[in-house]
């Protein structure tokens, strides 16, 4: 969803630079194209490097010191080589991973695997800490508040409606082949779920207020929207 979700802002943002008498059907089509290109290609070079590792880790494990961190590395370099290439950094670290998993269980020797576990663990509560830090920090600047109580109701309305519409719809196709059916109730959680965090109020807090001089209100909307999902949705989920 992240990943999808920042391209989709990068090709809207060039829609804007653009302006709207300058988008005709042909910047419609190439935007579509963009986005396709952008989102296939981030996961092709994450399979390329999913690849890449499942090899590599046949070998690795006559030295054993190095095989936490070698995967890590090489996690990095598929983000940094779509990041260069102007793909989806996001999907090729994601497809990486999910490619190259059960290889390296099988592959590298189990200390090694355990460690890599438990400090990709502690990197990704780390770095989840910091986020809610930054984010109650910048929910306490004024200077971003911009109150518009119709706007904030519409997108937490819109938010909730179209993530349950998609998730029914999807899985009813998904149903259709399916050997065991998605059950309504894990429909229900997967609908209710949808938490907004960081990638949200990032991609807010990267618009030009030159191009969108409605940025703050952007900015307090998807602070109330991230509020809304993480306490309210995140609380009452579990029961």
């Amino acid at each position: 969803n992240d990943g999808v979700t920042v391209v989709l802002y990068n090709v809207f943002d060039a829609f804007v630079s653009l302006g709207g008498p300058k988008i005709d059907a042909a910047e419609i089509i190439k935007g579509i194209v963009s986005f396709a290109v952008v989102a296939f290609g981030g996961s092709f070079i994450g399979v390329v490097f999913a690849i890449l590792t499942s090899i590599l880790t046949r070998i690795t494990h006559k030295v054993q010191v190095i095989e936490a961190g070698f995967i890590i590395v090489i996690g990095y370099l598929s983000y940094l080589t779509a990041e260069m290439m102007s793909l989806s950094a996001i999907l090729s670290i994601t497809f990486c991973g999910v490619c190259c998993q059960k290889y390296i269980n099988a592959n590298m020797d189990e200390k090694s695997v355990s460690t890599l576990r438990y400090a990709l663990k502690v990197m990704a509560n780390g770095s989840e800490t910091m986020i809610f830090v930054f984010l109650g920090v910048s929910a306490i600047d004024v200077n971003i508040w911009v109150w518009n109580t119709g706007f904030i109701l519409l997108t937490i309305l819109f938010i909730i409606v179209f993530r349950i519409t998609g998730v029914f719809f999807l899985n009813w196709i998904l149903n259709q082949t399916r050997l065991i059916p998605i059950s309504l109730t894990d429909q229900f959680v997967m609908g209710y779920g949808g938490l907004r965090g960081a990638v949200a109020y990032g991609l807010a807090a990267g618009l030009d207020e030159k191009k969108i001089p409605e940025k703050n209100l952007m900015l307090s909307t998807t602070l109330i929207v991230v509020y809304f999902t993480v306490v309210l949705q995140g609380i009452t989920i579990r029961p």
